[in-house]
Formats: structure tokens, sequence, C-alpha cells
């Protein structure tokens, strides 16, 4: 037997500011499904009445909440996470001949 799955709704939107996470990634707890927020923090997704959401996004703590046979969730607050600049890394390689390259290349520093 399957449990049944319905739309399910909400808005996430921070909480210091109340603007909405634009590309925050929305999932059930345990499953596949997965949705990403829209420009106005909004998304839909197909989830159990006994489902658990799970809410992240870069730069904010994760959360989770109960559908609890609810369709729509309301806003949902995302706290800003507390990660000092110096512990997230950037990182990329390329590699290409030095005849192709469009242009020449650039250093960028930055100062913490």
């Amino acid at each position: 037997m399957f449990a049944q799955t319905k739309k399910v709704t909400g808005k996430v939107v921070g909480t210091a500011d109340k603007q909405p996470v634009i590309g925050a990634t929305v999932q059930v707890k345990g499953g596949k499904a997965a949705v990403q927020t829209g420009p106005d923090g909004s998304f839909v997704i197909d989830a159990g009445d006994r489902s658990t959401l799970v809410i992240s996004s870069v730069g904010y703590e994760k959360f989770e909440i109960p559908v609890a046979g609810r369709t729509d969730l309301g806003a949902i607050s995302l706290a800003t996470a507390n990660t000092a600049l110096n512990e997230i890394v950037v990182t990329g390689y390329s590699a290409q001949k030095k005849k192709t390259s469009p242009g020449r290349l650039r250093w960028w520093m930055l100062k913490v």
C-alpha cells in the first residue's frame, strides 16, 4: 500500500528581513522529492500528510517542518547561519591552451 501524496505549498523568507529566500531547497525528509523556491520564495511539492519537509539554503540554518495534513504551510522563516566568511572556500579549475585563451588571465583577491 502506497501513502497518498498531495500538493503542499509555502513561502520561504529570511527571519531577519522577511525577504523571500530564492533558490532554497525544499525536500521530503527520507524521500527523493525536492524542489527549489522561486523568485518570490514560494514552492509546491508533492508530500504525504505525515511527511516532514527539510528546507535549506546557503547562508541559512536548515529547518524542518511537519506537513501534518496541511496543504498550505504559509510563510516559513529561515534563520541566518553563523558562518564566518573565512569558513567558506571557493575553488575553481580550468585548463586551456594559451593560444586559445580569450584574453589575459586575471587574479582576484578577496580581503577578509
